[in-house]
């Protein structure tokens, strides 16, 4: 890569710390017949303290599932409630499902975002699948 920079040529870098960055994971644990799976999110840094939503989802088959933080719903439209409502702090973590049977549950995928809204979280791609049920 070095040797196609030509001498005395100014050369960019841009670097995206990773405080900036979005990411979310998944954790789970136990058996597929008692899953706990534990879910964290890392907020940018620049959205930290603004409000905001921090949604969980499963998707199953073509119907959406929402966690309002205590408890799952079939989203229908509408407005999508948040497992957390606030100002968003740098990190959260949540846990949708403790020690339930997922075997006949395989292809659910789980899904972590956050925004100050559904439509700003969409515009922004803050969405990532972090789980899938074997």
């Amino acid at each position: 890569m070095w040797s196609s920079i030509v001498p005395k040529s100014t050369v960019l870098w841009r670097l995206t710390p990773p405080s900036q960055v979005f990411d979310a994971k998944a954790t789970p644990a136990g058996t597929s017949s008692a899953l706990t799976l534990a879910l964290s999110v890392s907020m940018a840094a620049m959205d930290v303290g603004k409000p905001g939503f921090i949604y969980v989802l499963a998707l199953a088959g073509s119907n959406w599932f929402v966690f309002n933080g205590s408890s799952w719903s079939l989203w229908s439209g509408g407005d999508v409630p948040g497992a957390f409502t606030g100002n968003l702090p740098p990190g959260h973590a949540v846990t949708p499902i403790s020690g339930f049977d997922v075997r006949g549950l395989s292809g659910v995928q789980f899904f972590v975002a956050y925004g100050t809204s559904l439509t700003e979280m969409l515009n922004n791609a803050r969405f990532k699948m972090v789980y899938q049920v074997p």
